[in-house]
């Protein structure tokens, strides 16, 4: 079947960072084979998505077992897609939207997940392959942390206006400032 291009253009991807390491089976342990381990991994999956004018530029990382209580692989690894429109595009605002936000995560992460896969294959367990996630509520989760720290940011700025207006009549110094 002939596919029919996409607007939204794949220029380049690139591993950014790769922190390995194999932590071995103990002796005596009753899971013996790589799946047994793989499966029980903690998985911490963050990622920053930059639009400027026509290019989007995603970099995502995960980190694997960062607590190395499971035997097998520590993984800390990240890799970055760049993207583009194409420029005859007869998108709406709606569709690039879409396509800027979703489609490029999910193309970011499956990357990251080629990446993972082909680096450990290599090792003494075997290929470990990132698991299946949720990515819409990765999406929501990293959209509602924004929104707390910015709200956290307006509170900090709004106190420090109050205590500037209120207690002081000239503006507080750099060290005063860095102290709080």
């Amino acid at each position: 079947m002939l596919v029919e291009k996409s607007p939204l253009c794949l220029l380049d991807t690139s591993l950014l960072k790769f922190d390995f390491e194999y932590i071995p089976v103990n002796e005596g342990s009753n899971e013996l084979l790589p799946s047994d381990f793989f499966a029980h991994y903690k998985v911490d999956i963050d990622f920053n998505h930059v639009v400027r004018q026509n290019q989007i530029t995603v970099i995502i990382g995960a980190k694997i077992n960062q607590d190395g209580d499971k035997p097998g692989y520590q993984l800390n690894a990240e890799c970055g897609c760049i993207f583009e429109f194409a420029k005859d595009n007869q998108l709406d605002t709606k569709q690039r939207k879409s396509l800027s936000g979703y489609s490029t995560i999910y193309i970011a992460l499956n990357a990251l997940r080629g990446y993972i896969s082909s680096i450990t294959a290599n090792g003494p367990m075997g290929k470990y392959t990132l698991p299946s996630i949720d990515l819409n509520k990765l999406i929501e989760a990293k959209l509602a942390k924004r929104r707390k720290e910015n709200e956290d940011k307006i509170t900090v700025a709004e106190e420090e206006t109050v205590k500037y207006t209120s207690t002081k009549t000239e503006k507080p110094s750099l060290k005063s400032r860095v102290k709080k």
